[in-house]
């Protein structure tokens, strides 16, 4: 029997002290393509998209020098019906939520850049006061992008500290899911002519603030290679692959393997319409637990993702998503997660300042479980406007209702009113 590990040396306090102290940590937990391995290389291209596209808001940003950057304060006032998301003794409460957000963007070289973006935040409840928290921003990261000839190579590092349970389809029963998920890594792209060879390494600490949730704490170590041949600079079809090891501290949770494999396509049909499609099968291997209580175990499965983009006029686009996916437990006897969502999304910008959006979405999963397992459904809808009052005040209005089913009781049914506003400096 393999004593109990202790996979980082922060404790709790000195977690939350370091995250009030810097924000240089990131990534969120990715919705879809839940696999680790993969799960890192999909977050790592859109994050890689996102630097290269036109700066969103320009106006906000001030220039120095070689670099652009902003400050902002943010603010939303939350209702929520159902704090806990439980079936039944419903509490309901007002939640503030003040933020600072930063974005900093520096020209080191004609050739390289430095990208680095932060938001920390607090929770507070007006009632349930014992739920107060830090937050960490998804949205902080790092990274330096440095090409040479035809190579790109990244360095980066992306982290999140948040609560939120409605993001997560198998959680239930809590009004919190605090965890710190941290991953970084190098990335090297080859694009000669028309081919393009990428591989990468990511190692992930995943760290539950939580008694309820601490079996999850766990590092991932994972590497992916792909292949693919460029049809147009916006198309190209190929095949990756990943490999993933992920430790658990926790005596009670097995330490697994898991191999994927599969083509994707990136495909520009149209200046206006946009398709991503991957597929494939991935192998998870469990060992057995370290209490003894179980023995080693085997899956094999399959991945599936799609999703579509469609800019219908200069001010309206909209998406579809739908993918089957395997990602690991979350309960404390739970081994994996098998979901399948549908998101659709709209947004219309109706004016320069005045933007509408809506959205809807679909999960039906099962947790396996070395007990009980579960099968759940979820149902989601939102719609929220947003309206730029002067350039540097944007309140905006979200409403959303979340429902889930269980054939183990755990269903709920969640409200949420927010009201929110940003300044940038």
């Amino acid at each position: 029997m393999k004593p109990k590990k202790t996979l980082h040396p922060f404790s709790s306090r000195t977690l939350a002290g370091c995250l009030a102290a810097c924000s240089s940590f990131a990534i969120s937990l990715s919705d879809v393509l839940a696999q680790e391995g993969l799960r890192h290389a999909v977050d790592g291209d859109r994050a890689q998209r996102v630097r290269q596209a036109p700066l969103q808001n320009e106006g906000d940003y001030h220039k120095a020098g070689p670099v652009t950057y902003y400050f902002g304060l943010r603010y939303a006032l939350e209702y929520r019906d159902n704090v806990f998301a439980s079936a039944a003794n419903e509490q309901h409460d007002f939640i503030h939520r003040p933020g600072l957000d930063t974005h900093i963007i520096w020209q080191a070289t004609k050739s390289s850049v430095f990208n680095f973006g932060a938001g920390v935040g607090y929770t507070k409840y007006t009632r349930l006061s014992d739920q107060d928290r830090i937050s960490l921003a998804p949205n902080t990261s790092f990274s330096w992008d440095l090409p040479v000839k035809d190579f790109l190579f990244t360095v980066f590092n992306r982290g999140s500290y948040t609560e939120d349970v409605l993001s997560q389809g198998v959680v239930s029963g809590v009004a919190a899911f605090p965890r710190f998920d941290n991953v970084s890594g190098i990335r090297a792209a080859w694009r000669p002519d028309r081919y393009m060879i990428q591989s990468g390494y990511s190692h992930q600490i995943f760290r539950s603030t939580s008694a309820q949730f601490v079996q999850l704490n766990r590092i991932t170590d994972s590497v992916f290679a792909r292949a693919a041949y460029r049809f147009r600079p916006a198309t190209m079809a190929g095949l990756e692959g990943t490999v993933a090891f992920s430790d658990y501290a926790s005596a009670t949770q097995p330490d697994n393997r898991s191999i994927s494999f599969g083509p994707f396509i990136e495909w520009q049909i149209t200046q206006f319409l946009n398709l991503t499609l991957r597929g494939g099968a991935v192998r998870y291997s469990f060992e057995a637990d370290s209490a003894g209580a179980f023995g080693s175990s085997t899956l094999n499965s399959y991945y599936m993702g799609a999703e579509l983009q469609h800019k219908l006029t200069d001010r309206i686009s909209h998406s579809l998503s739908a993918d089957k996916s395997v990602s690991l437990g979350v309960s404390q006897v739970g081994q994996y997660v098998s979901s399948t969502e549908l998101i659709y999304g709209v947004a219309w910008r109706a004016n320069e300042r005045l933007s509408f959006s809506s959205d809807a979405r679909f999960e039906d999963g099962k947790e396996s479980r070395r007990l009980l397992s579960e099968e759940y459904k979820r149902y989601g809808i939102g719609g929220g406007v947003a309206y730029r009052i002067t350039d540097r005040i944007s309140p905006s209005l979200r409403y959303s209702h979340t429902q889930r089913t269980s054939d183990t009781g755990f269903g709920y049914k969640v409200n949420s009113l927010v009201l929110a506003a940003t300044y940038r400096f």
